[in-house]
């Protein structure tokens, strides 16, 4: 069901209830953009910790406009899968002078791809839930806790900041105080003059007059919506009550200011697996937005994440991992439907609840609840397979914390683009094997052409472009890397220099300022070479054409002591000449996807 600013309140005892009970969540979101390009763009041999800069610097100032929650329920007794679906609408309207107004970036392609697909731009808008983070709500608190210590102080300073009233405005508070001085006089209780909507200096004029005539034991008067109300005294007993009413309108509109947040909050408290596709960017929008201001270390980022959201479980990393990359030909997101959909694996049937629920009949492609329903559905079919591969004798196959058979895909995450290394919340990350990666300076007019004949006494290669003077090259046949360490290195020819992937990273700690946060993360982007063998293992080539995805196993260190299987990737193997270049960069493109 659609959630929005008018039902939230409503919904949102309903929502806590299916948080509290179901057994795993999917989500998705929709934005305003994805990547603003004001940065350096991400790299196939971005570090995690590079990686997760240039998507904070890139990706943070657009809005989290739609998030869609779907609950993924199992009744034991009954053994039947059942799902609840809420697709809300986000937007944050300042609620109150308190709340922030903030500004948001737009990506015209973005906008015009949610357009294309039927997104409600007025709905949105008009009826859009606000929402803060933990510090803008702070911050809300702060100052209407100010706003209540002048209003208590208000009789014993406010002649301290007299304004003469300017000629202009003379006439217009004269008139405000003879009404004001008139009905007081008419001494009857319970009622109350509301004067004419004026401007907020005026209030001050008219206020600081009254105030000469009057004592507060006297008189009652307090703006509401920016309009002047005027009540004969009140007893000791009513201005208590009035001012109970008072704070307690105050924190509803608070209340309403975090809005949506609220939700996030709900989502972290119960602990369950939250299952998303591809779900980095998500992760750090419902950070940012949500729950905290993302921070510049990318340590801590991982400390908070995990805290917030101790069990997350990403499709797409899952789908990069043996046994399923061997069954998963694309895991862009609706091609991924159509392979669980087919032997080996076995699409459950979950059943919606009520009108809160999608199916797979549903035509909702890229609307946020439809692809977290979509997503949920995947996760069970590949939970399923991995359960009866690693023979779980359990019932209940679908997602969950404690699932045995996911400990190894749970708390990982997909990088794009980046195919030897993922982001692990639970311990270090993987440090990727790159000794056949290489970072090349050349003269600008240089092209494609000239890297790959550069290149070419040693195999095919795979070019990465920085900027239009340097690239990282990555040499097909692994073992010429030593070769090309050792002749093309030293005699490269003149304006050209050919590094090491790790001799460049080092290159770049040793000219970071070495203080304050500089260095912090000076260190975070360090990498080192992996403790295993110099040279990275032969590709398995089975006489797949030029540009076809070959699997391989990579292993990497984690630790001293803990050396396990990951992310065995598609690795393409390289035509020598440009053609084949040309192909293998538009296979490449064609495979990077953001769902």
């Amino acid at each position: 069901m659609d959630v929005t600013r008018d039902n939230f309140r409503k919904v949102l005892p309903e929502i806590e209830e299916t948080i509290n009970r179901c057994v795993f969540m999917a989500i998705d979101g929709e934005f305003t953009g994805l990547s603003s390009g004001l940065e350096e763009a991400l790299s196939p041999f971005d570090t995690p910790a590079e990686y997760y800069h240039k998507t904070k610097a890139n990706s943070m100032d657009f809005l989290f406009i739609q998030f869609g929650l779907v609950a993924f329920m199992y009744n034991k007794e009954d053994k039947k899968y059942t799902n609840r679906a809420y697709n809300f609408y986000m937007f944050p309207k300042p609620m109150s002078r308190q709340a922030p107004d903030c500004r948001f970036m737009c990506q015209t392609s973005s906008i015009d791809f949610l357009a294309s697909h039927g997104f409600d731009f007025n709905k949105l808008f008009r009826q859009g839930i606000p929402y803060l983070n933990k510090r803008d709500e702070t911050a809300m608190r702060t100052k209407l806790e100010e706003v209540r210590e002048k209003r208590k102080s208000f009789s014993v300073d406010r002649n301290n900041s007299f304004v003469e009233c300017p000629p202009e405005h003379r006439d217009e508070v004269k008139n405000a105080v003879n009404l004001i001085v008139d009905f007081l006089s008419t001494k009857q209780g319970g009622q109350e003059l509301v004067l004419p909507q004026t401007t907020a200096f005026i209030r001050k004029l008219v206020y600081q007059e009254i105030h000469k005539r009057y004592s507060t034991d006297e008189m009652h008067v307090e703006t509401k919506n920016g309009v002047m109300v005027v009540k004969h005294p009140l007893t000791e007993e009513q201005k208590a009550e009035e001012e109970k009413k008072k704070m307690e309108e105050e924190e509803a509109s608070i209340d309403d200011a975090v809005g949506f947040s609220t939700v996030i909050k709900l989502i972290s408290q119960s602990r369950k697996l939250i299952v998303g596709h591809n779900m980095l960017l998500d992760l750090c929008h419902m950070i940012h937005r949500f729950c905290e201001p993302l921070p510049d270390s990318y340590l801590e980022f991982k400390e908070i994440l995990h805290s917030v959201f101790p069990y997350i479980l990403d499709t797409k990393f899952m789908c990069a991992t043996r046994p399923l990359c061997d069954k998963v030909p694309s895991s862009v997101l609706s091609h991924l439907l159509t392979t669980v959909s087919e032997p080996p694996f076995t699409l459950l049937t979950v059943e919606p609840e009520g009108e809160h629920a999608y199916s797979r009949l549903d035509q909702k492609e890229h609307e946020a609840g439809f692809d977290a329903y979509i997503t949920g559905t995947i996760a069970i079919a590949l939970s399923n397979y991995l359960a009866r591969h690693k023979k779980n004798k359990s019932d209940m196959k679908l997602p969950s914390a404690d699932a045995p058979h996911l400990k190894d895909v749970i708390n990982r995450l997909f990088m794009m683009k980046v195919s030897d290394c993922f982001i692990d919340l639970e311990r270090d990350d993987p440090e990727p094997k790159r000794d056949a990666v290489f970072h090349v300076t050349f003269p600008e007019q240089w092209k494609l052409t000239d890297l790959s004949n550069l290149f070419s006494p040693y195999g095919g290669v795979y070019v990465s472009w920085i900027n239009s003077r340097s690239a990282y090259c990555s040499l097909s046949d692994k073992s010429q890397a030593l070769k090309v360490l050792n002749s093309l290195a030293p005699a490269a020819p003149a304006g050209v220099t050919v590094r090491s992937y790790y001799a460049h990273h080092n290159l770049l700690q040793a000219s970071s300022p070495a203080t304050g946060s500089r260095r912090k993360l000076s260190a975070e982007l360090t990498i080192k070479r992996p403790s295993v063998d110099p040279i990275p293992e032969e590709v398995e080539d089975k006489g797949t054409p030029v540009g076809t995805h070959l699997k391989r196993k990579r292993k990497l260190s984690e630790n001293k002591n803990d050396t396990k299987k990951i992310f065995e990737t598609a690795v393409a193997s390289e035509s020598k000449n440009t053609t084949g270049a040309h192909k293998k960069l538009k296979l490449f493109e064609e495979s990077l996807d953001w769902g």
